[in-house]
């Protein structure tokens, strides 16, 4: 069995830091703000205790030499968390040194993403490794004010990411996989989070599609009466966690908002928010942080 506690404990970080800045957001206590500066101190600044900030290890199995697997999929969660740590820092009780130190951090894993060999070979995957990549690599670009890398995430999502789904909108590598249903979620649920961090209020690449009409439109259309009716799903059920299905996906909000279909939202609000298994972690744990833009 791989070593996985390495990706619970990420994916327990996120959810903890996430949840305490969106209630420090929604409600204004400090205690919030205290508890959720004291994960980003533990977490991204403290030198004893810190992550570094790369994956070249994170993928590695024991006996198998494989540069493929980097483990961009195990460390989406940290799209959320640089998008909560860009709330953070714009508190003028945090510490500027501190501010500096976490967008270096972010920095750092930005330039792993963006320059390594592990990292170039998952940005140029045509499956979900690329989105995964996209997703968090927007954000870090965000948090850390790197133009070059956004222009770099907006030409991928544009020439590459879109080219993965089918005319349809449905994504045919996720109904490949052994839990299609999930997985296909999942997918539409990192790409509609690409999306929303690379749109700004001059463009929306909600309203964009390739030449042959793909694009985020028709994925949430296609996705939208599973999740309204999972019964109705006509592909195989998935081998794990399929009667878990469906949560809520923020896809639908994100779309119900760019195209002003009030019908995705008002499904989006009936879906459960419940966690899901470690091992079937959801890319958005907190929809407050995604619906306003962070500060710049």
């Amino acid at each position: 069995m791989p070593f996985l506690q390495h990706v619970d404990a990420l994916i327990l970080m996120n959810r903890s830091l996430s949840s305490l800045v969106a209630a420090w957001r929604l409600t204004g206590e400090v205690s919030y703000f205290n508890a959720a500066y004291d994960q980003a101190r533990a977490w991204f600044l403290a030198e004893k205790t810190r992550m570094m900030p790369t994956l070249e290890s994170a993928g590695v199995k024991r006996g198998v030499d494989d540069d493929r697997n980097c483990g961009v999929k195990q460390t989406v969660a940290l799209a959320e968390s640089a998008r909560a740590l860009a709330f953070l820092c714009s508190s003028p009780a945090m510490v500027e040194p501190d501010v500096v130190k976490l967008r270096l951090w972010f920095g750092d894993l930005l330039t792993w993403f963006t320059d390594s060999a592990k990292g170039s070979i998952a940005r140029q995957a045509k499956n979900l490794d690329s989105i995964c990549w996209a997703m968090q690599a927007a954000e870090f670009a965000r948090f850390t004010r790197n133009d070059a890398a956004l222009k770099l995430c907006n030409h991928l999502f544009r020439d590459g990411l879109l080219r993965q789904m089918s005319f349809d909108g449905s994504f045919p590598g996720a109904l490949r996989d052994a839990n299609p249903y999930a997985t296909s979620m999942f997918t539409l649920e990192c790409l509609a989070s690409t999306c929303e961090s690379l749109s700004t209020p001059f463009e929306s690449l909600w309203n964009y599609s390739l030449p042959d009409g793909r694009g985020m439109h028709s994925a949430v259309a296609w996705a939208a009466p599973y999740l309204r009716q999972r019964g109705k799903w006509p592909y195989v059920a998935d081998e794990r966690h399929f009667n878990d299905e469906p949560v809520r996906q923020n896809a639908l909000l994100f779309a119900g908002r760019a195209y002003d279909l009030p019908e995705y939202i008002d499904l989006w609000k009936t879906l459960r928010p419940d966690s899901l298994p470690l091992e079937r972690e959801h890319p958005i744990t907190e929809p407050a942080l995604w619906a306003t833009r962070p500060p710049a």
